[in-house]
This record gives structure tokens, sequence and C-alpha cells, in this order.
């Protein structure tokens, strides 16, 4: 059984105030090689959280970590 949290005075706020806010390099699904590195290629997909396969990539499109992703084919952030 979940325990109840108090969230009372919970309120909202921006996430820029929280996060750094930033754009990824996009790849295409159709232009990906399955199984062909150890990068998690991440989709919106509700399985595997998220990570379809896993592929090979320049190191200059990795995130440093620390990260959480925000999937959508239409959002930005400017």
């Amino acid at each position: 059984m979940m325990n109840s949290i108090e969230t009372t005075n919970w309120r909202t706020f921006p996430l820029v105030d929280v996060f750094e806010m930033s754009n990824t390099k996009s790849i295409v699904q159709r232009d990906i090689i399955p199984d062909s590195g150890t990068t998690p290629y991440v989709t919106a997909s509700e399985k595997n959280n998220g990570v379809l396969t896993y592929i090979s990539c320049p190191p200059e499109w990795l995130d440093k970590g620390g990260c959480i992703m925000i999937g959508g084919k239409t959002l930005t952030f400017t």
C-alpha cells in the first residue's frame, strides 16, 4: 500500500527555474541502425523506459548526463 503525500502547499513553477533546458540533436528513426552501438535510442514509447534500441552516434551528440528527457516531435525550447 502506498503512503499518502501532503500536497496542499505544492505550487507551480517554471521548469527553467530548476533545469537548464536545451534541444538535442534529432536522429530520425528510419536512419538508425538497430543494435549498432551502446547509446540508448530513446523514444516516446511507454515500453522499456522509452529505449527502443542501442545505436552508435558521434560523441558530440551525447548529453553529458544528469538529464531528464521530454519527448515531443514539435517540442522546442527557446
